[in-house]
C-alpha cells in the first residue's frame, strides 16, 4: 500500500480485492488505459467536450466518481474522462482522478443505472436563490452556449458542463432577475418559460430600461400604434400557441423575439415576423442590438 491507495476486501461477501487510488493521470496514460476499453457503449463526444474544456480552465472537481478497470482489468467505466484526457495538449499535463480496480466484470450492468442528476436538481440542491431551478439551468445553458457563439438550440460538442453554469451564474447574477420574470409571466406571455427567460437575458444586457418596457408591453399591452413590433410578436406567439402540436420550436421563438426587439428598438415599423430564408443557422441567426 502506498500513500495514495487503500486496498479493501470483505470475505464476507466473497468479494475480491479492490484498490482504490488517487492519481495523477496524463494523456499517454489515458491513451494506454483507453485500450483497454472493450464492449463499452458509444462514446458522446458532447460529454467528452464538456470534461475537457473543464480541464483546461480548471474546473474540473474530485466529486467521488470513479475510473473503473474489472479484475480482469478491463475499463468498465470512464471512458469519458479518459478521451478528455487523452484530448489534451498542454505540454506536461496532468488530471488528478479516482481509479479503482478489482471490481468484477458483471457489475457493469449496474453501472449509470440511477437516475442522472441534472442541472435543475443541482440548483435546487445549492439553493442558488430562486424557486425556479428548472428555469434558471435552462436559461444558463443557453447562456452559455451564447456566449460561445451558438444560438440555435443545440448542443453538440458546445454543450456547457454544470462547472461552466455555475461559473455563468457567478459572473451574471443578473439571470436570477429573467429566471424570476420568465417564471412570474409563464401564463402571460404565450412562448416557453425558457424562450422568454433568454430573450429577456439577451435584451436585458443591451438595454434593461427598454427590456424592462418591451416585456411589460407582452404582459400589459398599452394603445400601441399599428405597425408595433410589439404587435407583430404577438401575433406571431399567438399564432404558434394556436398551431403548436408537442414541443415548440424554441431556436425560432427565441429569434422572433429578437427580430421583434431590433424593430422596436430602431423605431420600425412591422407587420409580420419572418425567419430568414432558408431555414435558420448559427450563421444568419439575428442578434439584438
Amino acid at each position: 500500500m502506498t500513500e495514495n491507495i487503500v486496498s479493501l476486501s470483505l470475505d464476507k461477501y466473497n468479494l475480491p480485492p479492490i484498490t482504490i487510488e488517487l492519481m495523477e493521470v496524463t494523456p499517454d496514460q489515458a491513451r494506454e488505459w483507453l485500450l483497454k476499453n472493450v464492449k463499452n457503449r458509444n462514446l458522446r463526444k458532447g460529454i467528452v467536450g464538456q470534461y475537457g474544456r473543464d480541464m483546461v480552465t480548471g474546473n474540473w472537481a474530485i466529486n467521488g466518481s470513479t475510473v473503473v478497470f474489472s479484475d480482469n482489468d478491463i475499463l468498465i467505466d470512464g471512458q469519458h474522462r479518459l478521451h478528455a484526457v487523452a484530448a489534451l495538449t498542454t505540454p506536461g499535463a496532468a488530471v488528478p482522478l479516482l481509479v479503482v480496480r478489482g471490481v468484477k466484470e458483471q457489475a457493469k450492468r449496474t453501472i449509470d443505472s440511477g437516475t442522472k442528476r441534472t442541472m435543475g436538481d443541482r440548483l435546487k440542491i445549492d439553493d442558488t436563490g430562486t424557486g425556479n431551478s428548472n428555469v434558471l439551468a435552462s436559461l444558463l445553458r443557453r447562456a452559455v452556449m451564447w456566449e460561445k457563439g451558438q444560438f440555435v438550440n443545440a448542443g453538440g460538442l458546445l454543450s456547457p458542463s454544470p462547472a461552466e453554469m455555475y461559473g455563468y451564474l457567478e459572473d451574471n447574477p443578473g439571470v436570477l432577475w429573467s429566471t424570476e420574470f420568465a417564471s412570474a409571466n409563464r401564463r402571460r406571455i404565450l412562448a416557453p418559460v425558457s424562450v422568454v427567460a433568454v430573450a429577456h437575458w439577451v435584451t436585458s444586457r443591451i438595454n434593461n430600461v427598454s427590456a424592462e418596457w418591451f416585456f411589460a408591453q407582452l404582459v400589459e399591452p398599452t394603445e400601441l400604434p399599428s405597425g408595433h413590433a410589439i404587435h407583430a410578436l404577438n401575433k406571431k406567439l399567438t399564432a404558434e400557441a394556436s398551431q403548436r402540436v408537442g414541443r415548440a420550436n424554441e431556436t425560432e421563438m427565441l429569434a422572433s423575439f429578437v427580430i421583434a426587439w431590433n424593430h422596436y428598438r430602431a423605431g420600425r415599423s412591422i407587420s409580420k415576423i419572418q425567419m430568414p430564408k432558408g431555414g435558420l443557422k448559427n450563421s444568419n441567426f439575428p442578434l439584438p442590438k
